[in-house]
């Protein structure tokens, strides 16, 4: 087995009598003079960020704008069976990363890149690059799409007027209009914070965004039962009260943006609206950071961007999603494509095929009912694939499908 013949070559390197020569041993001063050294030189505030602060972003890519998309999922699929969802498939991916991780450890590869190399070749790397920059783009597409959702109706708010109203000028429809906020925040603000080449300067603004998801759904959770037809929530996991007050204030008029479903002239609401456009700001880059990285590894095979190559890269990236922000307002459609599609991948059966392969390659013969139980997730993976394609294709061709923002 490999597995056996690595540790027979390392036995026989320690034992080789060049080993003391090109390895000196070193004393316990020795030792400490070194790791000083490395702290010094590689772990530099200028190099690395805290663990909190790597929490932070972490934490900001999952917690993104889809969360204020839920609603709208609980109004397409009701409220009981979209419970039954949140649990029952938060169930089901924890048991998926498990089983990424299981695998990983088995194959001792450390990267889903290698992992994944390892298991299918150059071409499952190639795929699950291109995968991950689909999740990554279309996380981006989404975000630009809020922006154009959010900041119109701030800047209504703010100067009392609306857009396209007889009254303004030219130049006052054009800087509040949609795709105008969407050019203008994407080339002032989105650009400049994506240039940066690690994510250790965003970290701080990730744990501001988590603390205004935080009062933005409190926000939901108060304001919403004020409106007309609003119910009296009961005692339940917060986050859940929030998701399912926020279906039941709205119901059929639940939008794909919570948001967007409150009036225009409501204070907290607005400014709720310009903590969520800052959130995007600074969750935009995190994702582009994996788009630009996908690409560089699949291009050129090294983690090393030149400066020339971060420039393209993340100009194309940026106006490719711009494109996508002037264009549409169909948040629902970019997130049920670029989540329900890819995602699958990521989720659902990448992890139970990666495991079957690695112990296939190791020689090890799984239990009828193991191998049964991850076959049916990789299905389950693919159902979910293509069903959420086909669907959100239908809805978005379909002329008596309300279209929603």
């Amino acid at each position: 087995m490999q597995t056996s013949q690595s540790f027979d070559n390392l036995d026989s390197f320690s034992n080789s009598d060049n080993f003391s020569d090109d390895y000196p041993i070193l004393d316990v001063d020795q030792w400490n003079l070194e790791i000083d050294n490395f702290a010094e030189e590689d772990l530099s505030p200028k190099k690395q960020t805290s663990r909190a602060m790597t929490s932070f972003n972490i934490m900001k890519t999952i917690i993104g704008g889809g969360i204020f998309a839920t609603p709208s999922a609980f109004e397409k699929c009701g409220f009981v069976f979209g419970l039954f969802l949140v649990f029952g498939l938060g169930g089901i991916f924890y048991w998926s990363i498990l089983t990424l991780t299981k695998a990983s450890i088995k194959s001792e590869k450390k990267t889903l890149q290698s992992l994944t190399k390892f298991c299918f070749g150059e071409r499952g790397e190639v795929l699950l690059n291109f995968t991950l920059f689909l999740i990554a783009w279309g996380a981006m597409a989404s975000y630009t799409v809020i922006i154009g959702d959010v900041l119109p109706d701030i800047l209504s708010h703010a100067i009392g007027t609306e857009v396209n109203h007889p009254k303004n000028n030219v130049f006052v429809n054009a800087i509040i209009s949609r795709r105008g906020q969407v050019i203008l925040t994407s080339f002032f603000i989105l650009f400049p914070v994506s240039m940066a080449k690690t994510l250790a300067p965003l970290a701080k603004y990730s744990g501001f965004a988590l603390s205004a998801i935080f009062f933005i759904s409190l926000s939901v959770l108060f304001v919403g039962p004020t409106l007309e037809g609003g119910p009296n929530p009961g005692s339940a996991v917060l986050l859940t009260v929030i998701i399912g007050l926020a279906y039941l204030t709205f119901r059929e008029n639940s939008q794909s943006n919570i948001l967007n479903s409150f009036p225009v002239d409501n204070t907290i609401i607005s400014f709720c609206r310009f903590l969520f456009a800052f959130d995007m700001f600074f969750t935009y880059p995190l994702e582009l950071f994996i788009a630009r990285d996908t690409i560089q590894q699949a291009l050129f095979r090294t983690p090393n961007i030149s400066k020339e190559n971060h420039l393209i890269f993340t100009i194309l990236i940026l106006l490719s999603t711009i494109i996508v922000g002037c264009s549409t307002c169909q948040l629902g459609m970019i997130l049920e494509l670029s989540g329900g599609v890819t995602a699958s991948v990521i989720a659902f059966i990448l992890p139970s095929a990666c495991w079957l392969k690695v112990n296939s390659i190791i020689g090890i013969k799984l239990g009828i009912k193991e191998r049964i139980a991850h076959l049916s997730l990789i299905t389950f993976g693919f159902a979910v694939m293509i069903l959420t394609f086909l669907m959100t294709i239908y809805e978005g061709f379909n002329e008596n499908n309300p279209k929603k923002q």
